[in-house]
């Protein structure tokens, strides 16, 4: 039976010690200044897909703008279905 699961990417250790995926997601868009504002709740849905499909890593620069409140809001919904 084949399934239409794509592969996760492919890891790699930093320093042999903290295990991270090949390819990180940027936050930018979060930033702001792209014509409208961010909808929190909207951006925070869209993380679930990411972490399932082994895109867990971001990068969340501080003038990144609402990411940390978004990655906040997700870790907070995520631990409350557990």
């Amino acid at each position: 039976m084949t399934t239409n699961t794509p592969p996760k990417p492919e890891r790699t250790a930093i320093r042999g010690i903290l295990e991270i995926p090949r390819l990180i997601t940027g936050l930018w868009q979060l930033a702001g200044g792209h014509d409208k504002d961010v909808d929190i709740s909207v951006a925070t849905r869209g993380m679930g897909p990411l972490i399932e499909a082994g895109l867990g890593f971001f990068d969340m620069a501080d003038y990144y703008g609402d990411a940390e409140l978004v990655i906040g809001k997700h870790h907070e919904n995520s631990t409350k279905k557990r």
